[in-house]
């Protein structure tokens, strides 16, 4: 049976996640994700993304837009698993715009999860560029299965987070780690006049990325 794109961006995930380690590794623990959780953090953000990368200025550097707030969706999802282990109930997940736009990735995080996210991060990125690779050209073909790019947005964001989430899983937490304080935030959403005014298309321009070359340009890529 054919399968249609955001079939392939999920299998994409589940192939690339289990080539590198981030899934199949022996889980210390399972915890619950509460029904919609994920869609609607994902559909938040993905829709403030879409209103700014909607800018005409914008529109050709999307890959480079959307790569960095799938790293940081990626670090959303091991922040997610690592909080809920510790004991906290996380009923929605907040997210920060600002932060999504600069790629920050397991920022409440201790430095041994860092590092456990930086080590992954090739292959995340690698990941994403298969993935983005799938909405390119005509889009007649995305829209005739019943989709729009959006929804491929959608799809890879969802994929990054929940890599985190099962990476953080196999992670062990020690005693020390286990007393970082969980703090519930608001969102910080997309302001048309600050962020109009804050970036420039330049920000977001690599030039001649190829997969299997993001250790050359991670530096470029996450200014």
């Amino acid at each position: 049976m054919t399968m249609n794109t955001l079939e392939k961006i999920r299998q994409i995930g589940t192939d690339k996640a289990f080539e590198n380690g981030i899934f199949g590794g022996q889980k210390i623990e399972e915890i619950n994700v509460p029904n919609g959780l994920i869609d609607d953090f994902v559909e938040r953000l993905k829709d403030d993304l879409f209103e700014f990368q909607t800018l005409e200025q914008f529109d050709p550097t999307s890959f480079n837009l959307f790569g960095r707030a799938f790293m940081y969706v990626y670090g959303k999802g091991v922040e997610f698993a690592f909080f809920s282990r510790i004991g906290n109930k996380i009923s929605t997940i907040s997210y920060d715009f600002d932060k999504a736009m600069q790629g920050i990735c397991g920022e409440k995080l201790s430095d041994h999860f860092r590092f456990h996210i930086n080590r992954k991060s090739s292959a995340m990125l690698e990941m994403y560029c298969q993935m983005f690779d799938l909405t390119k050209g005509p889009q007649e073909k995305i829209i005739s299965e019943g989709f729009g790019f959006p929804d491929c947005v959608a799809t890879i964001l969802t994929e990054a987070f929940i890599c985190g989430k099962e990476l953080c899983l196999t992670l062990d937490i020690s005693n020390e780690e286990r007393q970082i304080v969980y703090v519930e935030e608001q969102d910080s959403s997309y302001d048309y006049d600050n962020y109009n005014q804050k970036y420039k298309v330049e920000d977001f321009k690599i030039v001649n990325y190829s997969i299997g070359k993001f250790d050359d340009i991670k530096d470029r890529f996450f200014k």
